[in-house]
Protein backbone atom coordinates (compact mmCIF):
# COMPACT_ATOMS: atom_id res chain seq x y z
CA UNK A 1 0.00 0.00 0.00
CA UNK A 2 1.18 3.24 -1.01
CA UNK A 3 2.21 5.53 2.15
CA UNK A 4 -0.13 8.45 0.99
CA UNK A 5 -3.09 6.34 0.71
CA UNK A 6 -1.92 4.73 4.21
CA UNK A 7 -1.90 8.16 5.03
CA UNK A 8 -5.62 8.82 4.12
CA UNK A 9 -6.67 5.84 6.03
CA UNK A 10 -5.09 6.83 9.07
CA UNK A 11 -6.89 10.28 8.89
CA UNK A 12 -9.68 8.83 8.81
CA UNK A 13 -9.39 6.37 11.48
CA UNK A 14 -8.70 9.69 13.57
CA UNK A 15 -11.64 10.98 12.96
CA UNK A 16 -13.73 7.80 14.55
CA UNK A 17 -11.81 6.62 17.43
CA UNK A 18 -9.91 8.62 20.48
CA UNK A 19 -5.71 8.23 20.24
CA UNK A 20 -5.79 5.12 22.41
CA UNK A 21 -8.23 2.84 21.11
CA UNK A 22 -9.10 -0.53 23.72
CA UNK A 23 -9.09 -4.20 22.91
CA UNK A 24 -12.87 -4.31 21.18
CA UNK A 25 -11.83 -0.92 18.55
CA UNK A 26 -8.84 -2.95 17.37
CA UNK A 27 -10.74 -5.84 16.28
CA UNK A 28 -13.40 -3.99 14.72
CA UNK A 29 -10.39 -1.96 12.76
CA UNK A 30 -8.68 -5.28 12.16
CA UNK A 31 -11.85 -6.94 10.98
CA UNK A 32 -10.65 -9.97 13.51
CA UNK A 33 -11.94 -11.44 16.52
CA UNK A 34 -11.02 -9.58 20.48
CA UNK A 35 -9.07 -13.03 20.87
CA UNK A 36 -7.28 -12.55 18.12
CA UNK A 37 -5.54 -9.07 18.89
CA UNK A 38 -4.77 -10.78 22.58
CA UNK A 39 -2.82 -13.33 20.97
CA UNK A 40 -1.04 -10.57 18.78
CA UNK A 41 -0.32 -8.83 21.86
CA UNK A 42 0.92 -11.70 23.87
CA UNK A 43 2.97 -12.71 20.96
CA UNK A 44 4.91 -9.24 21.28
CA UNK A 45 3.58 -8.45 17.88
CA UNK A 46 2.53 -4.85 19.21
CA UNK A 47 4.84 -3.84 21.88
CA UNK A 48 5.65 -0.81 20.04
CA UNK A 49 2.64 0.67 20.68
CA UNK A 50 0.30 -0.97 23.59
CA UNK A 51 0.34 0.68 27.28
CA UNK A 52 -1.40 -0.85 30.23
CA UNK A 53 -3.95 0.95 32.25
CA UNK A 54 -4.56 -1.27 34.91
CA UNK A 55 -5.87 -4.29 34.10
CA UNK A 56 -6.75 -2.84 30.94
CA UNK A 57 -4.65 -2.94 27.34
CA UNK A 58 -5.23 -0.26 25.31
CA UNK A 59 -2.81 0.69 21.79
CA UNK A 60 -2.06 3.96 20.13
CA UNK A 61 -4.84 4.10 17.19
CA UNK A 62 -2.09 5.50 14.46
CA UNK A 63 0.70 3.21 15.14
CA UNK A 64 -1.94 0.16 15.38
CA UNK A 65 -3.68 1.26 11.95
CA UNK A 66 -0.36 1.18 10.00
CA UNK A 67 0.82 -1.72 11.53
CA UNK A 68 -2.80 -3.72 10.03
CA UNK A 69 -2.42 -2.10 6.97
CA UNK A 70 0.90 -1.63 6.87
CA UNK A 71 3.55 -4.32 8.07
CA UNK A 72 1.45 -5.92 10.30
CA UNK A 73 0.96 -9.81 10.51
CA UNK A 74 -0.79 -12.45 8.58
CA UNK A 75 -4.28 -12.58 8.81
CA UNK A 76 -3.92 -16.49 8.83
CA UNK A 77 -2.57 -15.96 12.41
CA UNK A 78 -5.84 -14.73 13.78
CA UNK A 79 -7.94 -17.62 15.98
Amino acid sequence: MARTDLDAIVAEYAEKYDPLIQVEEAARIAHVPPATIHAWSSAGYMDRFKVRSGRRVLFYRDAFVRFVLGDGVDKKTHL
